[in-house]
């Protein structure tokens, strides 16, 4: 569908994605026009590559980013500038590490991250006594700031996550017309386990014929172990940490109520950012005791470093430790997009 577009101008939202699995599950609510974003002209030396569309009445681009990390994402944020100049706000969408607690609340997968600053966890010096990290943090610009103060209320809070829920179910229906209606699935709690912080993914020892490299009393894994579900492994569920939530939800799934299992949370926090991917149970919860860390990414700080408005809205699809794997993924990344529709609608 053609849309009456004459200039850049007329895209006051601009979406960001890092990985596949993040930006078709953001494809699932945009209405797309038939014209690129390129059809009004992009400033000289940008290379990104933009789609137009619309969410709900609001235009918008959307960004695929050429790789991960905090470079590739400054790179394409500092040339949507320039060829997008009146764009009111710049949403980072996709997936993330979260933290299992937070404020005494737990985070489990599928919840979704909103930030309201970002701390760049990677860039410092190393000395004799260990990394001292630089402290890079990035605040909210005010307008950032006074959306942040309106979401926080509880009367937003609820609207939002009551209007998220109902976007994840549009989306789930847009990706079963296509065929892919697996993909976006709600994984369940036999998929969600939480393991000690310390208890590694590695050859176990009650498994027979055990690594010799997977060294309990060292630390050490092997290259494969990496590679290896923690069922082929034998990570033991002895190790993994009782969550009410989860027993919530199973007790749902046990009585076929699937859409209210899948009812996820929205949290607001400090994101960790840096091209390092975080996992490390321990490594985890050092600096997120140390910084006040929600949860773990590696865009954020390149977008916040060119001071352009933008949230960072993400489902949590890991913990951040050894045993992450990616059956989460495409889910979270379906939370996530579903809460960026409703921000998107709003703000535009």
């Amino acid at each position: 569908m053609a849309y009456p577009r004459t200039s850049q101008a007329d895209f006051p939202i601009a979406i960001i994605c890092a990985l596949k699995v993040e930006y078709d599950a953001v494809s699932l609510l945009v209405e797309f026009s038939d014209e690129d974003g390129d059809r009004f002209g992009t400033a000289p030396g940008d290379d990104n590559i933009y789609k137009a569309g619309r969410m709900g009445n609001v235009n918008i681009v959307l960004v695929h980013l050429r790789d991960k990390g905090t470079i590739a994402a400054a790179v394409a944020t500092s040339h949507l500038r320039s060829s997008f100049p009146k764009l009111k706000l710049v949403f980072l969408v996709g997936v993330c590490g979260g933290v299992p607690t937070v404020a005494n609340q737990e985070i489990i997968l599928g919840d979704v991250a909103i930030s309201k600053s970002v701390f760049e966890h990677d860039r410092g010096s190393q000395y004799p006594a260990g990394f001292q990290p630089r402290h890079g943090l990035f605040e909210p610009t005010q307008s950032v700031q006074s959306l942040l103060v309106t979401l926080e209320t509880n009367r937003w809070h609820n609207h939002l996550i009551a209007q998220a829920a109902g976007n994840l179910k549009l989306l789930q229906a847009n990706a079963a017309s296509q065929g892919q209606q697996s993909q976006y699935r709600y994984p369940g709690t036999v998929n969600d386990c939480l393991f000690e912080y310390n208890y590694h993914h590695r050859h176990q020892s009650t498994v027979a014929n055990t690594c010799i490299e997977c060294d309990e009393s060292s630390g050490s894994t092997c290259c494969e172990s990496r590679e290896i579900s923690c069922e082929e492994l034998g990570c033991s569920d002895d190790y993994a940490v009782q969550r009410d939530r989860l027993r919530l939800n199973r007790y749902l799934e046990e009585q076929g109520l699937t859409d209210e299992a899948q009812v996820f949370r929205v949290v607001f926090g400090r994101f960790a950012s840096g091209d390092m991917v975080v996992k490390c149970g321990e490594h985890r919860d050092k600096i997120a005791k140390q910084n006040g860390i929600t949860a773990f990414e590696m865009e954020g700080a390149g977008i916040w470093a060119q001071q352009v408005p933008c949230l960072i809205i993400k489902g949590v699809c890991d913990y951040a430790d050894s045993h992450k794997n990616k059956i989460w993924q495409p889910y979270a990344a379906a939370t996530a997009a579903a809460t960026s529709r409703r921000r998107t609608v709003q703000v535009g």
